[in-house]
Formats: structure tokens, C-alpha cells, sequence
């Protein structure tokens, strides 16, 4: 199984690591929030902008990312640097480590 199809141009409700089939709750991480799909996991990306509970044909939603002691002036100051070196793919799990 590559758990990375459909991450080159991710269609967010394509790539869905953890995450049971029909699930209710999709968590994956999006490193794009706006463009022509809103959202996504696109493996050249070296941000991850949110944690999206939500992924599902026409929306995505309930993004969250911990971030604390910065204040926030544009819609992507929270954005965390990653590296796929520490990122951990499987189907059911996806590991991300933030490096900020």
C-alpha cells in the first residue's frame, strides 16, 4: 500500500491517513488552505498549515494546529515547518513532527 497516492495534486478527500473507511472524522494534515481545492496534503509542501478533522468531496473543516507564544497578524503565521525525514505514513497513521 503507498499511503502517498494522490499527494502530488491531493483532491483532499483522496489522501486520508488516519482514518477508518466511512468514517466520520478524517484527520489529515493540510499543507494548503486556499487555491482551487482549499485544502490538501501536498507532499512538496514544507508547512503544514492545519489538522483538518473533516475531509470529505466538497469541504474540509475543523482545522486546528496547536501553536502558542506568537501573535497571529495573517491567516498562515501559525503555519509549523516539518520534515518528511521524521514523518511517519502508514494506512490508519500519519506522524508528523512540528518543528515549530
Amino acid at each position: 500500500v503507498n499511503p502517498y497516492v494522490d499527494s502530488k495534486n491531493s483532491r483532499w478527500f483522496f489522501f486520508n491517513t488516519a482514518t477508518r473507511p466511512f468514517g466520520m472524522v478524517n484527520l489529515s494534515p493540510d499543507t494548503d488552505i486556499g487555491g482551487a481545492w482549499g485544502s490538501g496534503y501536498r507532499y512538496e509542501s514544507d508547512s503544514i498549515k492545519g489538522l483538518s478533522h473533516v475531509h470529505a468531496w466538497q469541504l474540509s473543516a475543523l482545522s486546528v494546529l496547536p501553536v502558542s507564544g506568537i501573535e497571529l497578524e495573517t491567516n498562515t503565521d501559525f503555519a509549523s515547518p516539518f520534515s518528511h525525514d521524521t514523518e511517519i505514513v502508514q494506512p490508519g497513521y500519519h506522524k508528523l513532527i512540528l518543528d515549530r
